[in-house]
Order: C-alpha cells, then structure tokens, then sequence
C-alpha cells in the first residue's frame, strides 16, 4: 500500500489528478476500521492529515452563510460559535465518543458508506453546496444531488465515494446557509455508536420549512411534509407524510425492525414539529 501524503491543499489536488484510483483519508474513522478488518485494501491512499486547514469556518457574503474546510472535524464545528445554529446540541453525544469527534470530519462523513452518514441530515436542511477542486478547476455540488445519486448505489467499501464526484476530484470545503430554527430526533439501539432506525430533523428557513427523513440507509427532503407545515392539523398531518414516505423508502422490507423504523419516523416528526414555532403567515409556502 503506497502512501500519498501532500501537504497543501495544491498539492493535494496534483497527487489526485496523478492517482484518480487512490482511496483519500482524512479523520479516518471511516476508513480505517475497514482497512483493519481487510475489507478494504487499497493499492495507493492519499491522506489529508498533513494538510494544515485554512480557517476552519468562516463567514460567507450571503445571508446566514457559512463556510467550513473539508477537514473540519465533528469537535471544531461543534465548538464554534458560527455553527451554533446548525448544531444547537453542542455535545452530539450519538456521535461516538469524544475521541471519534476530534477526529472525524464532517466532509468524511458525508462520504462515508450508506447508513453512516450521521450528519447529513443536518447539513441537508442547511443546503450545503459542496466544493470541489481538480486540475481542471473549481466546482460546486449540491449535497441533495449527492444523496440522491448515493441512494441508487449498492453500498460496497471499495465504493465510497458517489459517481457525481469525479476521481480526480477532491471535497476542499462545504457552504451552508443556517436555519432560523431546527430541531432533530433519532431513534437507535442506544444513545451513541449505533446506526439510527430513523433519524427525522425539521428546520425553519428564510425560504420556508424544511423536512428531512433518513432511513434505511436513504436521506432526502420530504416535500409533502414540508407543505403540511401550517396547515390546520399539521403535527397529525405531517407526521402521516414524514411516515408515508419511510414505508415507501423502505420498499418491500415488512420486517420487525423496518416496522419500527417507519412508525418511529412518525413519531419523530410530531416530537420535532411540536417543538418549533409554526410562525404562520411567514411563507408563503407555494401557495
């Protein structure tokens, strides 16, 4: 196994360029398990460990926009103030343990295999645009054009990272816009370590609520939701949208465990909704 090891984010982008097939590791709590289990062998991995951040997060010219490196960890974005919106629970205890937090970063995580991707619900409320760098230039992906092209994928280690990004391609930093409100939910095993059942998070926007469903290893918006939000009704008629789209996510699966998964997802939905604000009249809502 050949180690790449750049040092600045420039070289970085050259080492890719000259090895696409390399597997690239940050934190590596991801990875590294599956390195150390021996499904996972690459011929060549490029680490980023060597790569000294830029400001981890920034502001952005937009409203409520933010700015992070890619190899900001899980502890740095907890502990800013910035991101204190995206993250109202400053512990994220079901996160792993705190050694997990310094080291991971919320860009592997995002990229991690199906059904790990513990924070993308969150950033998905957030609209976060990835940035990505090759020889050719700069670009920007939406994270729910990501997920979408995740979710038709076979999870498999030697496939982690989603065919919209190239492979020359590497992740250099993340845009988000911050909600007004958020809350979010999950139901698990136990409080940390475990994948969720279901995990459900709604926020309020400039732009109008916003419903986001992960379950079964699949994560994306719930427009039909998002349009209950202010209606009469809307903590029984959401929760009934939230826990329609889990039965239909979750395929043909009736077994016990998806069971609970689907009516966990409801349940969810009714506890986040209740404990934000309706603010009706402020959106429009399409309507």
């Amino acid at each position: 196994m050949t180690w790449l090891r750049p040092t600045t984010w420039d070289q970085a982008v050259r080492l890719r360029t000259a090895h696409p097939e390399a597997t690239v590791l940050a934190g590596g709590t991801a990875l590294q398990p599956l390195f150390n289990a021996g499904a996972l062998r690459p011929a060549s991995v490029l680490s980023l460990a060597a790569i000294e951040p830029r400001e981890p997060v920034q502001l952005t010219s937009e409203r409520s926009g933010v700015r992070f490196d890619a190899l900001t960890t899980v502890h740095q974005a907890l502990t800013n103030p910035l991101l204190e919106r995206l993250f109202p629970d400053r512990e994220l205890r079901w996160f792993g343990v705190p050694a997990v937090r310094h080291r991971a970063t919320l860009v592997g995580n995002l990229l991690a295999p199906s059904g790990r991707r513990d924070l993308a619900v969150l950033l998905l409320l957030a609209d976060a645009r990835l940035q990505l760098r090759s020889g050719d230039g700069e670009r920007e992906l939406g994270l729910a054009d990501l997920l979408a092209a995740s979710s038709r994928l076979t999870p498999s280690p030697s496939r982690l990272t989603p065919s919209l990004i190239g492979p020359d391609e590497l992740v250099t930093a993340v845009t988000v816009s911050l909600p007004d409100h958020l809350r979010h939910a999950r139901a698990a095993i136990r409080a940390s370590v475990a994948p969720a059942a279901a995990t459900v998070a709604v926020a309020l926007t400039a732009l109008g609520p916003r419903v986001v469903l992960s379950i079964g290893g699949r994560i994306g918006r719930v427009p039909a939701a998002e349009r209950r939000w202010m209606d009469d009704g809307a903590n029984v008629d959401l929760a009934a949208a939230v826990r329609g789209a889990a039965r239909v996510w979750s395929g043909d699966r009736r077994d016990e465990d998806t069971e609970y998964a689907v009516h966990a997802a409801g349940v969810l939905a009714r506890r986040c909704h209740r404990a934000l604000p309706t603010h009706a009249g402020r959106w429009d809502n399409g309507r």
